[in-house]
């Protein structure tokens, strides 16, 4: 329709000239004279013209998106549900403190008659700890936030652990996540200092014993949804958008600086906060927490595919028992047996092609949507020369293709409340109890119509250069938002300028001058909830602009908030020098 439109448009501004210039010719052509026959044929070759142009464009479109799925394939991937999940010790069970590795699963309450899977995006320690109050007071010069821990009667301080304790910023159940972004830019931005009181006892700390766990969120952090050959940024910012809540952690190093003999220890933040209508609370401060996502391995569900090579490709299909609660997002492992002999197949996007086992063979995955968005996964198997001579000379053998899936819930368990992920699977784990403190978010399929697709390739090209450009490069932030959310796209548009350095900076790196970039970017604080929001969105975009500066050169970003009520007003929010990871080729 817009095509049409826009063929209507243009043909009626031509004849419109035309007319000026031949008046007595164009009398037909004039909407006040025209024809009727005349208007049926110009209305008929603008919809012919349509036609072609949405033709075009969905040609484009499917080329655009195999490109993408040989190149990475993972950018295709719908987005699960996710939640913060928090492992309570069980009173008595727990005496020291003890790791709940990534890839933990744990399951819900039955929702239609089958429970929702959730597997941890990362390792957390729980620690017998609790903590048992919050409180904000004022004094003349500041204000100091005091949260006082207990451990429990059976644990040992040294028993505790030396590694930094993890902090969850919670807004709360019904995300309330205004106060949530404040706590994290006072804790991160405005402390003076640190102090922990015990038995009339106390020492003091600088403030970077409070540092942001974003930085520590390495490639083993998404590896449950996307493989280590991704783009990272790309994984930053889809994860900001769709599930900020993961991001909001912090993490205080003062267990290896202390040897506290007492069960009950206070600490003290000193702190110019902001805000200050906002009280923080308890429960606004969570342990032993946890991002989780709702992907789960599975081999049961898949049925068995008979290869047949005269198919191009193989639907993935379930079976029909699982059908209605579990949908597969990608194939961990592809497996082929003839009669007592098995055959590995190995991804193709490893590039890895006839250099292994020439028994063996490669897998290429593809994903379709449906007019209602709902998609299907298919499977084309590659097989090694040797394989396929063989199969010439024996065409008696037929094999036998095994799939073992990574499947999700699909919007079954973005009906789940707070509190219904509540079973961990595994009986190891016997010390702890768990519980979702978030709602599940809601699914969301990747963007494959229109440009973005041309975008998301041309993006992977650029260079800072290109990231200056303020229209491209929100251009690019809205490849990562694929849900249209009217928030994330404010925080979008609240890009309001970027500034480089028209000389280069210089600095002594490891022996040598390396040459770098000042790069300025500017922000609306309207567009964002507040302050704190602002502060995790410059992190993430520190992340996202070294992806695209050279590993032989350095950027010095600034991020400065520009406060439009009072001109020329400006407050820098986040500073850090940033290491290119660009390679050169």
């Amino acid at each position: 329709m817009d095509n049409y439109k826009k063929a209507i448009e243009y043909i009626e501004k031509r004849m419109l000239d035309y007319g000026k210039k031949y008046p007595t010719q164009a009398a037909a052509l004039l909407s006040g004279h025209r024809c009727p026959y005349t208007k049926y044929l110009i209305e008929a070759f603008c919809f012919i013209a349509s036609d072609i142009e949405n033709q075009n464009d969905d040609n484009l479109n499917k080329l655009a998106q195999q490109l993408v799925e040989i190149i990475c394939p993972h950018y295709l991937y719908p987005q699960p549900s996710s939640v913060i999940l928090e492992f309570i010790p069980k009173d008595g069970f727990m005496k020291t403190a003890k790791t709940v590795k990534k890839g933990t699963q744990v399951s819900s309450v039955s929702i239609s008659g089958f429970p929702c899977k959730f597997t941890t995006s990362t390792s957390v320690i729980v620690r017998p700890l609790n903590i048992s109050n919050v409180e904000k007071n004022r004094n003349d010069t500041h204000d100091t936030l005091q949260l006082v821990l207990k451990k429990n009667n059976q644990t040992k301080w040294g028993n505790v652990g030396k590694e930094p304790l993890s902090i969850h910023l919670h807004g709360g159940v019904h995300g309330e996540h205004r106060k949530a972004f404040y706590l994290y830019y006072n804790i991160l931005k405005k402390v003076k200092n640190v102090s922990v009181t015990w038995n009339n006892f106390t020492k003091n700390f600088s403030p970077d014993v409070f540092q942001p766990a974003i930085r520590h969120m390495d490639d083993d952090y998404f590896s449950s949804l996307y493989p280590k050959f991704s783009f990272k940024s790309f994984r930053l910012f889809q994860n900001y958008f769709h599930f900020y809540q993961s991001l909001l952690f912090i993490e205080l190093d003062i267990f290896s600086k202390l040897n506290i003999p007492d069960e009950i220890f206070e600490i003290t933040v000193n702190v110019d906060m902001e805000y200050n209508d906002i009280i923080p609370r308890d429960f606004n401060f969570r342990l032993n927490c946890v991002p989780a996502i709702n992907l789960f391995d599975d081999e049961e569900s898949s049925e068995s595919i008979k290869f047949d090579n005269s198919k191009i490709e193989h639907e993935i299909e379930i079976n029909e028992s699982y059908k209605k609660h579990r949908f597969p997002i990608f194939v961990n492992h592809v497996t082929g047996a003839i009669n007592n002999e098995r055959f590995e197949y190995k991804p193709f996007v490893s590039y890895r092609h006839e250099l292994d086992d020439k028994n063996s063979g490669y897998y290429f995955l593809r994903r379709k949507y449906d007019e209602d968005d709902q998609s299907t996964l298919f499977i084309q198997i590659i097989r090694s020369k040797k394989r396929n001579n063989d199969e010439t000379k024996n065409s008696s053998k037929d094999e036998t293709i095994s799939l073992n899936l990574k499947c999700s819930n699909g919007s079954l368990a973005s009906l789940l409340g707070p509190g219904d992920i509540n079973t961990i699977d595994s009986k190891r784990l016997d010390f702890v109890n768990v519980q979702n403190i978030t709602i599940p978010t809601e699914p969301v399929n990747p963007k494959i119509e229109g440009k973005e697709l041309w975008t998301l390739i041309n993006s992977l090209s650029l260079n800072y250069l290109s990231i200056a450009n303020v229209d491209y490069l929100k251009k690019m932030l809205l490849l990562f938002e694929p849900k249209n959310d009217i928030a994330n796209q404010m925080r979008i548009n609240g890009i309001d300028s970027v500034e480089l350095s028209s000389e280069p900076v210089r600095k002594i790196m490891k022996g040598g001058v390396v040459h770098g970039q000042l790069m300025n970017v500017y922000l609306n604080s309207k567009n964002f909830t507040n302050i704190g929001d602002m502060l995790v969105f410059s992190e993430i975009f520190s992340n996202f602009i070294s992806m695209y500066i050279s590993i032989n050169s350095f950027c010095i970003l600034r991020v400065i908030e520009k406060n439009k009520k009072k001109k020329n007003q400006k407050e820098i929010i986040y500073e850090c020098q940033i290491t290119g990871e660009r390679n050169l080729l």
